[in-house]
């Protein structure tokens, strides 16, 4: 794909990228799963494969709270978290209302409490990631732009 800079020097507009999703561990930064698509879509698009993979990598020792931004609030997330999986998610309200059954839990003060500001650690990984990887992707088709998304995720997680 062309870089961003290009696109928008050549007047055209990108319709279609490539959408990294991860789940990590905020405290040691290890990653528990990784879903590539291709966007744009919905953060919740791929929301429920993520955390499958997720809780597998993580078994037996689970994850107790699911910290993510507004993009997977959704009342659905909520309850497969606590229902399904018992994971109490931590997740910003998206439309700051305080509908629903778990999104009322969800207020300033609850999510300073719970731990929300610990996000800022998975945004340094993305920051860093970026820096060292680079922010663009080379590969023209969807396969080759997983595998080098892949490659390159692999290649900063287990350096030479």
């Amino acid at each position: 794909m062309a870089s961003a800079h290009f696109v928008t020097r050549s007047g055209r507009e990108r319709k279609k990228w490539l959408k990294l999703s991860l789940v990590m561990v905020c405290g040691s930064l290890l990653l528990l799963s990784s879903v590539l698509s291709m966007g744009p879509d919905n953060d919740k698009c791929p929301a429920e494969e993520l955390l499958e993979k997720s809780l597998e990598t993580a078994v037996p020792k689970l994850p107790q709270i699911l910290y993510a931004d507004a993009g997977y609030d959704a009342h659905w997330v909520h309850a497969k978290c606590r229902e399904q999986w018992v994971i109490k998610p931590v997740i910003h309200r998206q439309d700051g209302l305080i509908g629903g059954e778990y999104r009322s839990e969800m207020t300033k003060e609850n999510l300073k409490k719970k731990g929300y500001g610990k996000r800022w650690l998975i945004e340094s990984f993305f920051s860093g990631f970026k820096r060292i990887m680079g922010s663009t992707l080379s590969s023209r088709t969807f396969e080759n732009l997983r595998k080098e998304a892949a490659l390159r995720l692999d290649g900063l997680l287990h350096p030479l």
